[in-house]
């Protein structure tokens, strides 16, 4: 009796190992998504973003876009699947207004060319979002206004293109700001000296603040010269968060207005820069702001502030 029972007890032991094994294999199976190309990354199930389950939808696209805003996303080998998932979502689904298609259809481009210059992008990706870009309009012209002083002539540094995020469709809104936040500068009035403001201004962001270039889009000195700062292409770092910043064009006097007035030469060339983009991209006098109307700031300062409300009720749309 003892054999038969010694034997009976190894071979249930053998059974719940072999089960064991067979069990662990499968489960290793079926927390790894199916490597097609263009796939997740290979990640266990309790790393999958929140969104990866949700159902096809607006509101699965929504869940993506809020993610890839987040610092997680830009560490994440996710970032690559769910640009392109987005981007070809706002292609395919049907659109709830021109207004709404058209920025979407740019921002879908604007995706697609981020994961064809991330490293980390696989060469599936490359090519399923290459293969989708035919299909996304690209985004609204970025050309500068007339009688802009180009980055080369101030002598701009090189701006880290890996962390400028695309505006990725029409701009909306202006913001208004004047430099004293940066800090004093004794300003002179010729084209070097507001030139060597502007780069300390960009020193100033991209060393002090980590950011990827000067924040601003265009900035104006007191004899009337406008400077170009970020391309449009990019969106600014300026409002106070990426939420304020988006799609949202930042425009800065050099000087502090709290403690004096706007030349006249200033105040032309701010009234023609607002008439020139305004016009170009569509934008309502009522979407100008001042920054102290964005966060907690008296930027930008009274005076500037002043004339400001003035363009805003001035005829016209």
């Amino acid at each position: 009796m003892r054999a038969p029972n010694y034997i009976k007890i190894c071979t249930i032991a053998l059974l719940l190992v072999t089960t064991g094994c067979q069990n662990t294999g499968r489960n290793k199976l079926n927390t790894t998504p199916d490597p097609s190309p263009g796939s997740p990354p290979r990640e266990v199930l309790k790393k999958l973003p929140d969104w990866f389950r949700a159902p096809e939808g607006w509101d699965r696209l929504d869940k993506i876009e809020t993610w890839l805003e987040t610092p997680a996303a830009k560490q994440s080998d996710w970032r690559n699947y769910a640009r392109i998932e987005l981007a070809e979502g706002w292609i395919e689904m049907v659109s709830d207004g021109a207004r709404t298609s058209a920025y979407r259809q740019a921002r879908a481009r604007a995706l697609l060319e981020l994961v064809q210059t991330d490293p980390e992008a696989t060469a599936a990706h490359k090519k399923r979002a290459l293969r989708m870009m035919d299909g996304a309009p690209s985004a609204r012209q970025t050309g500068l206004p007339k009688n802009v002083l180009k980055r080369s002539f101030w002598g701009a540094a090189t701006a880290r293109r890996e962390r400028l995020s695309p505006v990725g469709g029409p701009w909306e809104k202006i913001t208004v700001h004047h430099s004293d936040a940066i800090g004093n500068f004794a300003f002179n009035g010729s084209a070097a000296n507001s030139g060597a403001a502007i780069k300390s201004v960009q020193r100033h962001h991209q060393l002090e603040n980590n950011w990827a270039d000067i924040g601003y889009h265009f900035l104006i000195d007191a004899r009337g010269r406008v400077f170009e700062g970020r391309s449009l292409e990019w969106q600014g770092a300026h409002a106070g968060d990426q939420k304020k910043n988006r799609r949202n064009i930042g425009v800065c006097l050099l000087g502090n207005f709290d403690k004096e007035h706007l030349s006249q030469e200033a105040r032309d060339a701010l009234n023609a820069l607002l008439d020139q983009l305004r016009s170009s991209h569509k934008i309502s006098r009522s979407s100008i702001f001042l920054h102290k109307e964005m966060s907690s700031t008296e930027c930008p300062g009274a005076h500037l502030s002043q004339w400001v409300d003035y363009y805003r009720k001035s005829a016209g749309t």
